[in-house]
């Protein structure tokens, strides 16, 4: 580095601090992404890049797949199987009424 000119050392090192700048965003964007997720929000990140006229038809048709293939997930019936030791009992307790209510 000692060979570079001041120029160079600074393109050097913006390139080296927008690297940090973007895997900070990323791990940023992950967090909030997964605090959205446990609340129950869907979350699809669509990049600038994807939108650009060559590839925008592609985008829009993955986004639209993927936005059925929530809504359909979402809606699916979801069948329960307890387990036997699973069902609570709503019931009270069964009470000899033979005995003594001062014993109870």
């Amino acid at each position: 580095m000692d060979k570079l000119t001041k120029e160079q050392r600074h393109r050097c090192m913006s390139v080296i601090k927008g690297r940090n700048k973007i895997d900070r965003n990323k791990f940023r964007d992950k967090e909030e992404q997964g605090k959205l997720a446990s609340m129950g929000w869907h979350c699809i990140t669509v990049w600038e890049c994807q939108l650009k006229p060559k590839v925008q038809k592609q985008t829009l048709e993955a986004l639209v797949y993927t936005l059925c293939h929530i809504f359909l997930e979402d809606r699916r019936i979801k069948h329960y199987e307890p387990a036997e030791n699973d069902i609570p009992m709503v019931a009270e307790p069964m009470i000899d009424y033979n005995t003594n209510i001062d014993t109870l």
